[in-house]
């Protein structure tokens, strides 16, 4: 195995024909080659081959990513869009480069990537000197095919059809593929992808947080320490959201390598890629009647959160979005190998940039105050919710004359970043001894984040508006411009949550957009609301960031015999360097910026000792770090009126360090059979904590406060700083075979599973980590059939700590019984079972059939306890057919 330029293990670009051999076809080829990668590596890594990502029913590179031991996915409209490993954050290299993505996080959206362009996938546990620094959880590294790979000209190619059940629309899906090695020295590929997905996702969610409330009866609870047990927790509103999505996705990928010399080899490669969502949502919102004399019937469960109750004087409102976000990401690099005798040196440069780009047009009606009987309650169903009019009758969504337009807006949101990364690295191997050879690099970045979002809004009380009020007199939703784009058509097929059972709203009025634009929005919609001024910049969300590093590296690797057994190590330091400029404005539009550094030397070892032919011992130990997220560095706000919420950057925020332990034992029984386990432990300082204040923000009003909430103008500000620490440790196994012993061929599985356990000094979860993943996978491969079946499981996670409460409030309230109630939002165990079905028709025809989701897993997030649920989200099943070529 060699090392890239960012030390990432791939196959040697020198041993083109070796590489050759082990693209091979089949489940069961592709798990062999897997493993033997697995086997050869320096460091603790897992890795998905090429033909092993095509066969698997995944659409991009994340969902193919959850089948690895220890990974775990976030989704997004039914599909994988970053990911971690062991719970922690993992760093994305392209062919071992660092890649910029669209939007605030240093999180790779995973969206963007079709699997159809790499030939294999590595993800990295245990941390190599030579690796870049930046990540606790490890590295993965998307490698793209290489056109001297080949010994012929390649041509392969796709053409599916693509059913979602709830949306209940086809799609398409094409992919193309040519590798050519023009001359023995000179090769060239090209590859590019279209899909399009139509996904409709129905939520029903709490938006502003939970907040205490004040109970006409005595509770037990004073959480806000006024000395009177009167206190609950309750959500602050009650939505319901149906959004129809069109996705479109296209790719491009594209490599020349030549070797001009025995003893060189030049590739120049760069990947693009392009994701639409355009989006159509109707909404509708309940906020609870404020004051204690609108609530009755109130009932607490025995943490003192609301689980049924009533509540007179609640403000209702509906409305339509137009919110289509457009994704572009692209990267572009050099690489440079020169091996004169017994040195190796390696150039490599490359730049990556990625851009997010979201306008979001929003026209709201507010109907008559209304009497709310709600239970927050369930497992995996929405809110139950029974609006009525102030006489107690069923509430009317659909009388245009008693809803009239208390707000609207139209917002730009972009964001950018850009990478540049240029690295020489030098490896010179000795002719014999313990010491196999040296190595050493130098490494240099330049990474740069901007955001900014620009607004045009109207409220309710501008009476100088003609699109508000005409003569005076507020204009309802029945009279004229609205009544052009108001439409009683609910946009969702069988309305909200259609098929589910429950108690709550179906359908409601909603507005219509035309002439619409991904980049601009709807025109139409502007000049009927009178938007003809441009958007005005919000200075205090202008943010950038620039983050240059400098670093150093040197390993050796050991190749020697200890007690008679062969034992190889690869040891090694890193030394790095951080300068970060954060700028923007302050609360009064006046320019500021903060400037921080630090240094970090990174020791990091690699043991593995054969005990036989057929059995591995690993140890590896590191001192790793993490910086925080772009977005979390900035001197900005990004606040969200609808909700009442804001976050603020801080640019002194000191990374993320841990110090890393791993022992891994691998017993390799067959060519294609494998059985490991490995213990991990993981020691974390400087572990970021969220602070959540209240106060105004110039510029900004909450936009769904009735008058005389006692909040008034103010946000829950939350901002991250440095605090406790936290200590990770668990256990991972594996276990992989084809069942050869059987009468009937073919059979064989692949099953994992991890258990990842997190203590912080302040009791808090760990967001995002669960503590129990497996997967269990199944597969037939005989003749021309091909079927497998594969399920992923997690348990719970935090995904939110703290839920934009006062941390000197509710997070730390007491209960009757006097113990610290703390308030969190846990995903509750997700298993997802997909399929996929292939018959070869002939030596270059392949059909094939996929099911995603088959269990059609919905998105549930609670509170406290099962019976709290603040969030339900359903979406797609999908079923694929098609046909897949390869001359």
């Amino acid at each position: 195995m060699a090392q890239t330029a960012d030390g990432s293990q791939v196959a040697d670009p020198q041993d083109a024909d070796q590489v050759d051999e082990i693209i091979v076809t089949g489940i069961r080829g592709s798990l062999r080659a897997s493993i033997e990668q697995k086997r050869d590596a320096d460091n603790i890594v897992e890795v998905i081959t090429a033909t092993d990502i095509g066969k698997l029913p995944d659409e991009n590179v994340a969902d193919s990513l959850q089948r690895v031991t220890g990974v775990q996915i976030s989704r997004e409209g039914g599909e994988g869009r970053s990911a971690n490993i062991r719970g922690l954050a993992a760093t994305t290299y392209i062919n071992g480069r660092s890649a910029a993505s669209p939007g605030r996080t240093r999180d790779f959206d995973l969206r963007n990537l079709t699997a159809d362009f790499f030939e294999a996938v590595e993800v990295s546990k245990s941390v190599l000197a030579s690796q870049p620094e930046g990540t606790l959880g490890g590295s993965i590294n998307l490698v793209t095919r290489k056109p001297l790979s080949f010994s012929d000209r390649t041509i392969s190619a796709g053409l599916e059809a693509t059913y979602s059940d709830y949306s209940e629309e086809w799609d398409p899906r094409g992919t193309f593929f040519i590798a050519d090695r023009i001359t023995d020295t000179f090769g060239a590929s090209f590859g590019v992808s279209y899909s399009r997905r139509s996904i409709r996702q129905d939520a029903a969610f709490n938006q502003g947080g939970m907040q205490i409330g004040i109970a006409p009866t005595t509770t037990g609870f004073d959480f806000n320490r006024d000395g009177v047990r009167n206190d609950y927790i309750r959500p602050n509103d009650y939505r319901f959201s149906s959004l129809l999505t069109e996705r479109e996705r296209i790719g491009g990928d594209l490599t020349l390598q030549w070797r001009p010399h025995e003893d060189m080899l030049l590739r120049l490669d760069g990947t693009a890629a392009r994701l639409i969502n355009d989006t159509t949502a109707a909404f509708m919102s309940v906020a609870n009647g404020f004051g204690t004399a609108n609530a009755s019937n109130i009932v607490l469960n025995s943490n003192g959160f609301l689980q049924s109750g009533t509540y007179r004087n609640s403000a209702v409102n509906v409305d339509g979005r137009y919110t289509p976000e457009a994704l572009n990401t692209h990267t572009i690099g050099f690489n440079g190998q020169w091996t004169p005798g017994s040195w190796t040196f390696t150039l490599d440069a490359a730049t990556s940039a990625g851009d997010y780009q979201e306008v979001a047009q929003i026209l709201r009606f507010g109907g008559p105050l209304a009497t709310v009987n709600v239970r927050p309650t369930g497992d995996t169903s929405p809110y139950n919710i029974e609006i009525l009019t102030a006489a107690g009758q069923p509430y009317n969504f659909f009388d245009e004359t008693q809803f009239v337009p208390n707000l609207t807006f139209d917002r730009l949101t972009k964001a950018r970043q850009r990478n540049n990364i240029i690295t020489l690295d030098g490896q010179y191997q000795f002719a014999d001894g313990i010491f196999d050879n040296v190595k050493f690099g130098v490494r240099s970045s330049d990474f740069l984040f901007t955001a900014s979002e620009a607004n045009i809004g109207n409220e309710f009380n501008d009476t100088t508006n003609p699109a508000f009020y005409r003569n005076g007199v507020r204009l309802n939703a029945s009279q004229s411009p609205f009544n052009g784009i108001v439409t009683r058509n609910f946009p969702s097929e069988g309305g909200f949550f259609s098929g589910e059972g429950g108690s709550f709203p179906r359908e409601w009025l909603t507005t219509v957009y035309t002439g619409q634009n991904v980049e601009n929005g709807s025109r139409n919609w502007r000049n009927l609301l009178n938007f003809n001024g441009r958007r005005a910049l919000l200075p205090l969300s202008v943010a950038r960031v620039e983050e240059e590093t400098q670093g150093l590296w040197a390993t050796t690797d050991i190749d020697t015999e200890v007690f008679g057994m062969r034992m190889r190590a690869n040891v090694g330091v890193r030394v790095v360097k951080t300068d970060l400029t954060s700028s923007g404005f302050d609360a009064q539009s006046r320019p500021i910026s903060v400037s921080n550094s630090y240094t970090d030397t990174l020791p990091a070892g690699n043991i593995r000792f054969d005990l036989s032919e057929d059995l591995v011992l690993r140890f590896a130990a590191a001192k790793i770090l993490q910086r925080a997220d772009l977005a979390d560095l900035t001197t900005s706000f990004n606040v969200i009126p609808g909700g009442g919420t804001a976050s603020i950057g801080n640019p002194n925020l000191l990374p993320y360090e841990a110090t890393n332990y791993d022992a891994a034992l691998e017993w390799y029984f067959s060519e294609d059979g494998l059985i490991s386990g490995t213990i991990f432990y993981k020691d974390v300082t400087n572990f970021l904590i969220s602070q959540t204040t209240l106060a105004e923000i110039p510029g900004y009003v909450p936009l769904n406060r009735p008058p005389g909430d006692p909040l008034g103008n103010q946000f829950f500000i939350t901002q991250r700083i440095n605090g406790s620490g936290a200590t990770i440790q668990g256990i991972e196994l594996s276990y992989q075979q084809p069942f050869t012993f059987l009468p009937i061929e073919g059979f064989g599985t692949v099953l994992n599973y991890t258990y990842s356990d997190a203590e912080t000094t302040t009791g808090a979860p760990y967001e995002g980590l669960s503590q129990n993943t497996f997967n269990v996978i199944a597969y037939y491969e005989n003749g021309p059939i091909n079927a497998r079946l594969a399920y992923n499981y997690r348990s719970e996670s935090a995904q939110t700590v703290g839920l934009n409460i006062n941390s000197n409030s509710l997070g730390s309230g007491i209960a009757a019984d006097g113990k610290p109630i703390g308030l969190y939002q846990y995903l509750i165990p997700q298993g997802f079972l997909d399929a996929s079905f292939s018959y070869q028709i002939n030596d270059d025809i392949r059909v094939v059939v996929e099911g995603i989701n088959l269990t059609d897993q919905q998105s549930v997030l609670y509170v406290d306890d099962r019976s709290t649920v603040n969030q339900v989200i359903k979406t797609d099943r999908r079923m694929t057919v098609g046909l897949k070529m390869t001359f």
